[in-house]
């Protein structure tokens, strides 16, 4: 990915949390995983957050190529949570769904920049269509 591009995400996830609520070792888990896919994480208390900054595939795709990449992104996190020694989650506000919005930090690293590094998901509001 070009650098200036990922600069500019990752100025906006910082920015937009100015006034933010930081949890350390805040995840929990529902059937045996943290996140339900690339974008989407359980916290303790009942809540989920929505990784601001990306899009990623839905576990529930269009075609059975989204489901794939979907899965390779919520287990590739799940499994970077698993062998983590420090989880911290930043969180800016709630989306229209009751959300929270918000960062993942794992070990110190962002996890949405992991998941654009990987092609795991994509800068917002960009859309991509995973069954291509």
């Amino acid at each position: 990915m070009n650098k200036f591009y990922k600069y500019i995400v990752l100025l906006l996830i910082l920015f937009t949390g100015c006034n933010q609520e930081i949890r350390v070792n805040p995840l929990t888990t529902k059937k045996g995983r943290y996140c339900y896919d690339g974008d989407t994480c359980y916290l303790k208390g009942g809540d989920s957050i929505r990784l601001t900054g990306i899009n990623a595939p839905e576990i529930k795709g269009k075609c059975e190529k989204e489901i794939q990449i979907a899965i390779r992104a919520r287990d590739y996190i799940n499994d970077l949570i698993n062998k983590a020694k420090y989880v911290e989650v930043s969180t800016v506000g709630k989306d229209k769904y009751g959300r929270q919005l918000g960062s993942i930090y794992i070990d110190g690293q962002q996890i949405q920049e992991k998941l654009i590094d990987m092609e795991l998901a994509v800068i917002y509001p960009k859309r991509k269509d995973w069954c291509k």
